[in-house]
C-alpha cells in the first residue's frame, strides 16, 4: 500500500515519485497506489470529508481494496505500507489498526498531532483545518487520532525516514514514534536521518540521499517478508538503534 500525501492530493505518476515501484515489482510484490477519500481527485466535498476524521475513514478504503485483491488472488498474505508526508501519517495510522500488516515505512510523517501544530512551518492553520477545530478546542481530537497514541496497538517492523531539516514535518515527529516503540521494546524499529534533508528529499533531494532513501525502502521491505532482521544499510547514512545513536545516523 503506497499512500499517498496531502491528504488533499493525489497519486502521482512521476517518475521521481515512483523510483520504488519496478523495483518492488521485481520482487514480486505489487503496488496498491489509491485516491481514498480526502484526495483532490473528486472534488472538493470528496476532499474536505476526511477533515476531522484522518485515518478514521481512508484507512478502511484502503484495507477493503487489498482484500477485494486477495479476494481475486492478486494479493498473498504479506501486505506493507508505505507513505510520505501525510502519507507517512496514515501509514503510522495503519500500522496501529491493522495488525494484519507485515511491515511499514513512515516516511516525513505526522505522528503527533499536538506538537506537529506548534512546530510545523503549516502546523498553524494545518492542525486547525484539518481536525475542525483550534487545538484547545478539540485537543481531545487531535489527540485520538494521533499515531503517538496508538503505539501500543503497533507490532509490525517499523522504518522510520526523515529529513534533518524538514520544517513541514519535523525531525521530532519521527523521533517521538522511534522513541515510543524503543519504549515499547518488542518491535523492531529503525529511524534513518538524511543531513540537510527537506520535506521533499525523496523526490528533489541530493541524488545520493534519494539513492540510500529508495533502497533501504525496497530492502526493508523485502527484509520483512523473508522473515529475515537485517539492518538497513546505505551509502551516506546509518540507521539509529537507540536514543544514544540519534545524533550520528547519517553523516554525509
Amino acid at each position: 500500500m503506497d499512500m499517498h500525501g496531502g491528504p488533499h492530493s493525489m497519486v502521482s505518476f512521476g517518475y521521481e515519485r515512483c523510483v520504488h515501484w519496478p523495483l518492488l515489482l521485481q520482487h514480486g510484490w505489487a503496488v496498491l497506489a489509491l485516491n481514498t477519500v480526502g484526495s483532490s481527485s473528486y472534488g472538493d466535498e470528496f476532499a474536505s470529508r476526511l477533515c476531522g476524521h484522518w485515518g478514521e475513514l481512508d484507512l478502511p478504503q484502503w484495507q477493503a481494496a487489498v482484500e477485494h485483491l486477495r479476494s481475486e488472488g492478486v494479493v498473498g498474505r504479506d501486505v506493507a505500507c508505505f507513505g510520505h508526508s501525510y502519507g507517512g501519517y496514515l501509514s503510522a495510522w495503519a500500522l496501529s489498526h491493522d495488525p494484519s500488516l507485515i511491515a511499514g515505512v513512515v516516511s516525513g510523517g505526522i505522528t503527533n498531532l499536538e506538537s506537529h501544530t506548534g512546530t510545523s512551518d503549516s502546523g498553524y492553520y494545518v492542525g486547525p483545518y484539518s481536525m475542525c477545530g483550534e487545538l484547545h478546542e478539540m485537543r481531545d481530537r487531535y489527540r485520538a487520532l494521533s499515531p503517538i497514541n496508538h503505539v501500543a496497538n503497533i507490532h509490525a517492523p517499523t522504518l522510520i525516514l526523515q529529513g534533518q531539516d524538514d520544517e513541514r514535518c519535523p525531525v521530532g515527529q519521527g523521533e517521538e514514534l522511534l522513541g515510543a516503540l524503543i519504549r515499547k521494546g518488542d518491535v523492531k524499529v529503525e529511524m534513518m536521518l538524511f543531513p540537510g534533508g527537506s520535506h521533499h528529499l525523496s523526490s528533489t533531494g541530493r541524488p545520493s540521499h534519494r539513492a540510500t532513501y529508495y533502497r533501504v525502502l525496497v530492502d526493508w521491505l523485502e527484509s520483512a517478508r523473508v522473515g529475515t532482521a537485517t539492518t538497513v544499510r546505505g551509502h551516506d547514512a546509518k540507521p539509529a538503534r537507540g536514543k544514544e545513536e540519534r545524533e550520528d545516523l547519517a553523516d554525509a
